[in-house]
């Protein structure tokens, strides 16, 4: 029987998890699918502070022993192979990471502080020295993908430049996506966004009084926060510009956080979609980590502005953001202004698909047009597109169907396992 191949884009935690259980049912004797990671900047690249989307600074908002393993309770195989499979994956587990590199009893002295970003993509990195061969790592940028009857052709440059493509069984896109913008976005210094806005961090150290504003309600929004006032500048004004004019703080209590660490044992799939919607805008969307809000209720400089921005102009002196609320619109002036907005993940996938497959996207899954929404209510048990060969799977929108865990780092180890459960024959 012809080995099948999965094509993983990305290559973040997701993408590792999958590796190091492909990796750890291949050393108990189980035959796996090979596995080819695309990734454009190198393994766990946004985490370690030189690629966006973070500093490397920051501390990570789950416990790290949330790793890619976690929550070791595999059930999609025989009892005897999901005893097996547990054990080995704490091969690739944080506590085994910190083990190996004689940290362990220092951490654990220390109360078990969360690590830092960098520290995290370290483990990461490490993680990715233990896989077998039927996991291959290509540096490279993906370009397209086209669906066709039985497979996925990924075109991509090489890290020459020249073009290249792949045939596999199977599509997992990982990343956060693109980000979410309703306006065009002037190419100015002043005004950045998710993806450069921590590469220009520096250039907020000015000793002259600044205005900013920070566009944006969610975790995104709060980490820019705390990282301008953490720079003591002494005539700092920060605006958060929030769609619902308030700070809402993430729920954090054991029955919300065992949802993300296993949505079979509370029960997810029982819950009206409409509660489902509800969790995930309390505990994940638009929503501050309790140990941000703590930090920013002392933050005089801050200042609330309810209302979502529609446009961004520049002028020399000054830069100007239309926001509107309850059907009122003010123009705000600034020198400069974040946009911290949240991703897409629809609108990344569209970006890659040639016409003749978003075409057949929405054909197979009788949607009038590729967006998250409808996406979302179409993914199935093993976090793909149901009713769509070959398979493509989204855990970044599986949250509403499948369990809210999925889209972040929350329960990795399942996510594994439902994806390469397509896969393998037991």
């Amino acid at each position: 029987m012809k080995r099948k191949k999965i094509i993983v884009v990305g290559a973040g935690p997701k993408a590792l998890a999958l590796a190091a259980k492909n990796t750890a049912l291949e050393r108990i004797g189980i035959a796996v699918p090979e596995m080819l990671i695309l990734e454009k900047n190198g393994i766990a690249a946004h985490w370690k502070g030189n690629s966006g989307y973070t500093n490397g600074r920051l501390t990570l908002g789950t416990s790290p022993e949330k790793d890619v393993g976690f929550p070791y309770q595999t059930s999609m195989f025989s009892h005897d192979v999901n005893e097996s499979l547990n054990r080995e994956m704490f091969r690739f587990s944080w506590t085994q990471h910190l083990i190996s590199t004689n940290r362990y009893s220092d951490w654990v002295d220390r109360g078990r502080p969360a690590p830092t970003h960098k520290q995290w993509a370290d483990y990461l990195c490490a993680v990715a020295q233990l896989f077998s061969p039927s996991v291959k790592i290509v540096r490279a940028e993906v370009t397209n993908f086209s669906l066709h009857d039985n497979h996925v052709e990924v075109k991509y440059l090489d890290c020459e430049k020249n073009s290249q493509s792949v045939i596999g069984d199977g599509l997992v896109l990982t990343g956060p996506g693109k980000q979410k913008l309703s306006f065009e976005v002037p190419q100015d210094p002043r005004v950045m966004t998710l993806e450069n806005f921590w590469k220009n961090l520096g250039s907020f150290n000015d000793t002259n009084p600044i205005k900013i504003a920070v566009v944006g309600n969610g975790e995104n929004a709060a980490s820019m926060l705390l990282a301008l006032l953490e720079l003591g500048h002494p005539g700092i004004e920060l605006d958060l510009i929030s769609p619902v004019g308030m700070i809402y703080s993430r729920g954090e209590s054991f029955f919300e956080n065992r949802v993300y660490s296993n949505p079979d044992n509370a029960n997810w799939k029982d819950l009206e979609q409409q509660h489902r919607k509800e969790f995930v805008r309390r505990t994940d969307l638009g929503v501050f980590s309790l140990a941000a809000v703590q930090k920013l209720n002392s933050a005089v400089q801050l200042k609330i502005v309810q209302g979502s921005v529609s446009k961004v102009l520049t002028h020399e002196d000054r830069v100007e953001i239309e926001v509107d609320y309850n059907n009122r619109k003010q123009v705000r002036r600034y020198d400069k202004v974040v946009l911290a907005t949240g991703f897409d993940q629809a609108q990344f996938l569209k970006s890659f698909l040639d016409q003749r497959s978003q075409q057949q996207l929405e054909q197979r899954l009788d949607i009038p047009e590729i967006l998250s929404e409808p996406l979302s209510m179409r993914i199935g048990e093993d976090l793909s597109l149901q009713g769509l060969t070959p398979r493509l799977h989204l855990p970044m929108l599986s949250g509403i169907r499948q369990g809210p865990g999925f889209a972040n780092l929350s329960c990795l180890g399942t996510l594994s396992d439902r994806i390469l459960s397509s896969y393998i024959a037991l």
